[in-house]
């Protein structure tokens, strides 16, 4: 959810300050995204899909970002908004697209637990 809103209120950035702002807290949050992947991959896959699912994420990030620019690029030389810039409705198409990646991200069931798998449970 953090992602999602900080790339909305991206497109209301009004001076450099606020842009570099907004995207720093949009930098955290998609950083705790990484670490809650993996988190979830291994509450969740089985040992046999569990490197196929890091695999899929891992393939995500740079397909999302090339797939992101593209589309940026072309909305802000194609797409005339008016007196805004163009360059920001390409956030607030981000922010609101994300949503539902990231309500699926919470509302995700964990069904695999080591232990119902009669695996050992890991000691850290």
């Amino acid at each position: 959810i953090v992602v999602q809103s900080t790339s909305f209120l991206t497109g209301f950035a009004d001076s450099y300050a606020h842009l570099l702002l907004i995207r720093v807290f949009s930098g955290v949050g998609e950083a705790a995204i990484g670490a809650y992947f993996m988190t979830m991959v291994d509450n969740s896959a089985t040992p046999k899909t569990r490197t196929l699912w890091i695999g899929v994420y891992m393939l995500a990030i740079p397909l999302g970002m090339a797939i992101g620019t593209t589309l940026s690029g072309y909305i802000s030389a194609n797409v005339h908004t008016g007196d805004r810039a163009p360059w920001r409705l390409a956030f607030f198409i981000s922010g609101i697209g994300g949503i539902p990646f990231a309500l699926g991200a919470i509302l995700y069931p964990a069904r695999f637990s080591p232990t119902s798998h009669g695996l050992k449970k890991k000691i850290s």
